[in-house]
């Protein structure tokens, strides 16, 4: 769930079991605001799951073959008793989504710390020169929810509970996280009220996702048949799913879903003209239609058409 918070004058998007504490603050794109998509978007009855998640793998894999920023040095810090899987699914993971984005580099590496216990998080996250009120907020989150907690801060660091190595699409999720506030700020928030979490979290599902598949981490596929199986008790329509907390629907799956068969459709660069929009407009809406061609009520309109399909039902 989403709950937003300022710690100490560093904001921190925080993906805690099921959800993400976040702060909101400004953002800046490395180009000019995108211009209006040439020609309109023509969305496709998805045929099949299958046909739909090879198409968006498609669209990943050729947009990904391509370096637009130099991989930036990630350098894992772990608690003794870290797996060693869970290491290099962190040194590989983050390093792949760094490069395939254009942003502003970081000044400096990023620090990745896994953790089994919150002293030892606190005490690591204070010996590499991040503030004081960050390593108490993690320490406290880390022994409250110590079975999923995972944290992309936006100053350039993650840290994550060892326990939530199970969960393989975790790298790159909060990498892109990342990627996200360089280009947008960070603008994730409970209710959804800048950016729809659909969208904010299911775009960093869908690359968590790809980045697994594509490195052998799990097998798309299956880890997407099993994200849908869940998505399948999510009765809203995909764009009312805007908020992320507690009380609300989980956006993660059905974004997922949702975030798929946009890329399917518009492929990744349009994909990422929406963030690129949205840097200068501040208005999803405006942001989604310059970028894809198509409002996002005719997007929703030929999703939910899908929706079954997608779902695999």
């Amino acid at each position: 769930m989403n709950t937003r918070r300022r710690l100490g004058g560093v904001l921190a998007v925080l993906c805690v079991v099921l959800g993400t504490v976040s702060g909101c603050g400004g953002g800046s794109s490395p180009t000019a605001p995108t211009s209006v998509a040439s020609t309109p978007t023509v969305w496709k009855q998805a045929t099949s799951a299958t046909s739909n998640a090879v198409a968006a793998t498609n669209a990943f894999r050729e947009y990904s073959a391509v370096t637009r920023t130099p991989a930036v040095s990630i350098v894992i810090n772990a608690q003794p008793g870290v797996g060693a899987s869970l290491q290099n699914w962190y040194s590989v993971g983050p390093a792949l989504v760094s490069r395939m984005f254009s942003y502003s580099p970081y000044a400096k590496p990023v620090d990745v710390f896994l953790a089994l216990d919150g002293t030892w998080v606190r005490d690591a996250i204070l010996r590499n020169g991040w503030p004081n009120k960050d390593a108490d907020e993690f320490r406290t989150l880390l022994n409250t929810n110590s079975a999923g907690t995972a944290w992309a801060a936006e100053v350039g660091f993650l840290a994550v509970a060892a326990s939530i190595q199970g969960n393989s699409q975790t790298p790159g999720h909060e990498f892109f996280h990342l990627v996200q506030m360089k280009w947008v700020g960070n603008v994730g928030s409970p209710d959804g009220s800048n950016i729809p979490n659909w969208f904010w979290e299911g775009s960093c599902v869908f690359i968590g996702r790809q980045i697994a598949g594509e490195l052998g981490f799990e097998d798309y596929g299956q880890a997407r048949a099993k994200d849908a199986s869940t998505a399948s008790s999510v009765t809203a329509r995909l764009i009312d799913v805007k908020s992320n907390d507690r009380n609300g629907v989980r956006p993660y799956e059905i974004g997922f879903i949702g975030v798929e068969y946009l890329v399917a459709n518009i492929g990744m660069q349009k994909f990422v003209n929406i963030f690129d929009d949205y840097a200068h407009t501040r208005n999803f809406e405006s942001a989604f239609a310059r970028a894809t061609g198509a409002s996002l009520d005719e997007f929703s309109s030929a999703f939910e058409a899908s929706r079954q399909t997608l779902l695999g039902r």
